[in-house]
């Protein structure tokens, strides 16, 4: 919800900050950030909000980006207004930075709702040229089953990430998914599986002019491998805004990027 956006942006730089460094805490995080640390502990928790002046701050110190930091200021406030007039307008300047219905953050819990990898594929199946118009089409594009497809179809109706329009057909709400980032779950684990099996049967099933499999093996510097991820992450964010294209789509894909650890065991 965008009432809790900001909070997770502020939450998600926390970890991140934690990830790279064991031993930063809570009081580091707002001594870095110029709050008192009961006040952020509130805010992170969700029983406080942001002033924009303190919204400001912050922006300042996370962001380079003046672009982002006037989203969390944005997103800070729209959190705080109760008047539906300041809600509209902070809405339209929302849109205007980006935000607003252009990503949803899955929590696990929603998360182990759809895991199964079809649900994401009928959300994008959806917004081709010609997308099927029921269940039974939808599961045939995809070789999946037509009752698979029906509860599929209604897990995301209730959930909010597709709509049925006037007119029966079914609609995805225009949002990037964003997976929990980097955390240990039976349900990622679960999808993950099956989009590498799909990607593991393509090798047999599809021409190579439809599929692009590659790799590369690399030694590398224990201290780079969060520079790796960090580029991953942006070439994934780069390859997303081909679909913002107003082209029309034809084509359903899935990209997968497998970054492992080839040793048995982590040396020391």
């Amino acid at each position: 919800m965008l009432e809790n956006r900001f909070r997770e942006l502020l939450q998600d730089e926390f970890a991140d900050r934690c990830r790279r460094n064991a031993r930063y805490s809570l009081r580091a995080f707002a001594r870095d950030l110029e709050v008192e640390p009961a006040s952020l502990s509130r805010v992170l928790n969700g029983k406080q909000g942001l002033s924009a002046v303190s919204a400001r701050t912050i922006a300042e110190k996370i962001f380079s980006s003046p672009k982002k930091q006037r989203l969390f200021v944005t997103l800070a406030e729209y959190s705080s207004v109760k008047n539906s007039r300041a809600k509209s307008r902070l809405l339209g300047a929302l849109s205007a930075v980006g935000e607003r219905d252009t990503e949803v953050n899955l929590s696990l819990e929603t998360f182990k709702v759809i895991s199964d990898w079809y649900h994401i594929a009928i959300m994008d199946l959806l917004t081709l040229e010609n997308a099927p118009r029921d269940s039974r089409k939808i599961a045939s594009a995809i070789g999946i089953s037509t009752v698979e497809a029906k509860i599929a179809i209604d897990r995301l109706l209730t959930l909010g990430l597709v709509r049925k329009l006037k007119d029966g057909r079914l609609e995805k709400v225009q949002a990037v998914m964003k997976s929990p980032h980097r955390v240990p779950s039976p349900y990622l684990r679960k999808f993950h599986r099956a989009m590498i099996e799909k990607a593991n049967a393509s090798l047999e099933t599809q021409a190579p002019e439809r599929r692009t499999i590659t790799g590369v093996t690399m030694a590398l510097a224990k201290e780079d491998l969060e520079r790796v991820n960090q580029m991953i992450d942006e070439f994934k964010f780069e390859l997303l805004e081909l679909t913002k294209s107003t082209k029309p789509k034809e084509k359903l894909y899935q990209m997968n990027i497998q970054f492992f650890d080839l040793l048995l065991k982590e040396k020391q």
